[in-house]
């Protein structure tokens, strides 16, 4: 029977988006980036400190090396390599 579980909880802002490269799920909220295992595990953090706007959300994208965000209150897109 399968079995289900919570990969993240939202904590703050009324905005966060979800990805994934089928191994790790990718977050990110108003504040930070984050990632966990699909399989279940430890958060861990990828970025923290964003420029975000309260009324739009920011986005996030995954390739097979990096993860890339937006930080739309600084009008820019980052990333981070390793993921």
């Amino acid at each position: 029977m399968p079995r289900a579980f919570a990969l993240c909880v939202r904590r703050r802002g009324p905005h966060s988006l979800l990805t994934t490269d089928g191994v790790t799920v990718y977050w990110v909220d108003q504040l930070q980036v984050g990632k966990v295992p699909v399989a279940g595990g430890s958060r861990a953090f990828v970025a923290g400190g964003l420029a975000s706007s309260p009324f739009v959300a920011n986005g996030i994208a995954v390739d097979d090396k990096s993860v890339y965000w937006t930080e739309v209150a600084a009008s820019t897109i980052k990333v981070a390599t390793p993921k």
